[in-house]
């Protein structure tokens, strides 16, 4: 008899604690961060952006599938692109006036993400006249797991053709992709964000003015908030002193080493890019110098100088002009112009492209461009 209880009382906890992970899953698959259940949120964004609006309280989108909605319903070209990862995201048009302007970056953009989202622009059909690359460190760094351009698979595997490497680079397979939704699904903090969303039926909007909630504003820029500039200090350096907090935002923690596929695939991205005659720009997104000192005097000072320098490399040897610095110093910027340890504010980023020199035809060059 004993044992007949103790069974009903395994398959009872079998049986709850199936439904609780049932419901978890459900709830985040519904409500969400990424909204897995569909494509409808991110498209609703894309249609504020192109309507001229900025989305107030975005939420957590799926940025390369905002992308994917913008480009397919542009009716007109755009004279100058951004793609990278967050660290590219408050570039303006203001840094162009007078010139069509989007800003495609995303959270997390690896080199994948730059060929699909430009592919994008190549399928439409409206390719643009300069597109500006936000390179960062962990973009050489074989150990990063590449899943952004997923949803954008169609047009990455189309331009791993053209560019004529292989379409297995940074691919971590169906396996890796299949293991990453189900731990985003049954993720606590996504559980508690999607239940937030359910119970106070969060949602974006689109507003002309800037409101005191975050926004996506229409040039695809978005719109961080800022803090004083001594709490971002002391967050800065808690930051870089801190491995576990800054290893997945880096890719500095796992390798010292330059993967040798990844720079061939850029070099092609821009022999290919300049073949169309599309305009070049690199932009290397300077870090706090707080954050930087500590880093550059750790471990993991190798892997930041190496990549700046291949950067550069690749730079010359193309004939691509060269925006900012990793280093904060060489790019002019202080303490005060920064978001946070990685995220640079329109002040810096204005300092910088301030030595951008473009023609008429938007030829452009670098005057006295940093040498770190």
């Amino acid at each position: 008899m004993g044992d007949g209880i103790s069974r009903s009382y395994l398959i009872l906890y079998v049986t709850i604690v199936t439904i609780g992970l049932l419901l978890t899953a459900g709830i985040v698959y519904y409500a969400g961060p990424g909204h897995l259940q569909s494509d409808h949120y991110e498209e609703g964004i894309a249609d504020i952006l192109l309507s001229g609006n900025n989305v107030g309280n975005p939420g957590d989108y799926n940025a390369g599938i905002v992308q994917k909605y913008y480009v397919s319903k542009l009716r007109d070209k755009k004279e100058v692109v951004v793609i990278g990862s967050s660290r590219s995201m408050q570039l303006r048009n203001s840094l162009f006036p007078g010139r069509s302007f989007f800003n495609n970056s995303g959270p997390w953009a690896h080199l994948g993400d730059l060929f699909a989202i430009y592919g994008l622009y190549e399928e439409k059909g409206l390719m643009p006249s300069v597109v500006i690359l936000g390179l960062d460190p962990w973009m050489l760094d074989k150990s990063q797991v590449e899943l952004g351009w997923k949803c954008l698979e169609p047009q990455y595997h189309t331009m791993a053709q053209r560019l004529g490497i292989e379409s297995s680079v940074g691919n971590a397979g169906t396996v890796g992709t299949m293991s990453s939704t189900i731990r985003e699904l049954l993720s606590w903090p996504n559980f508690e964000n999607a239940l937030f969303n359910l119970l106070l039926n969060v949602s974006y909007f689109p507003t002309e003015g800037r409101p005191d909630v975050p926004l996506l504003l229409s040039d695809g820029s978005i719109s961080f908030r800022s803090e004083p500039s001594n709490i971002v200090e002391a967050n800065a350096r808690s930051w870089a002193k801190n491995p576990e907090s800054r290893n997945g935002l880096t890719g500095f923690a796992h390798s010292t080493e330059l993967d040798q596929e990844r720079i061939k695939s850029l070099e092609a991205f821009v022999d290919y890019l300049h073949g169309e005659n599309v305009e070049v720009i690199f932009w290397l997104a300077p870090y706090h110098p707080a954050a930087y000192d500590i880093l550059r005097h750790s471990g993991q000072n190798l892997m930041l100088l190496k990549a700046e320098s291949c950067f550069r490399d690749i730079a010359k040897d193309k004939d691509v002009p060269v925006v900012g610095s990793y280093d904060p110093q060489q790019s002019n910027s202080t303490r005060d112009d920064f978001y946070d340890a990685v995220h640079p504010k329109e002040s810096s980023i204005e300092k910088a492209f301030s030595k951008l020199k473009c023609t008429e035809s938007l030829q452009c060059s670098v005057a006295e461009s940093p040498n770190p």
